[in-house]
């Protein structure tokens, strides 16, 4: 009875090690795709929060510029105003299309990674 009682004993320990291994592979994959979600999410709202601003701009600079058709002007080419307002979106427009590159490198980098864990575990 103590032999099966032993036997018993040590095929749960032998058991348990194995849960526990796999158990911690677990919890790491899913902090290492929390983390990778995280930086995805946090590209995509600066994504967002830029594109409101680039929105917010192009519709004040559409004011001025019906303001100053209603004026009789049309010839914007020495207005500083017109101008500026020009080069805001178009900086603004270029940090949009950075963030976007950002969020498509750390979406290949995501993928790269998991094609190199899957080679890893093979």
């Amino acid at each position: 009875m103590s032999d099966i009682f032993e036997k018993i004993m040590k095929d749960m320990g032998i058991w348990s090690e194995k849960l526990a291994a796999k158990t911690s592979d677990y919890i790491q994959v899913a902090i290492d795709k929390g983390g990778e979600l995280t930086r995805k999410g946090k590209i995509q709202i600066e994504i967002e929060v830029t594109r409101r601003e680039y929105n917010k701009k192009i519709k004040e600079f559409g004011e001025y510029v019906l303001e100053k058709s209603n004026e009789g002007i049309t010839d914007f080419s020495m207005d500083a105003e017109f101008i500026k307002n020009t080069e805001i979106i178009l900086s603004i427009k270029k940090v949009i299309e950075e963030l976007k590159l950002n969020f498509n490198q750390a979406k290949i980098e995501d993928k790269i990674k998991e094609n190199y864990d899957d080679i890893e575990k093979k």
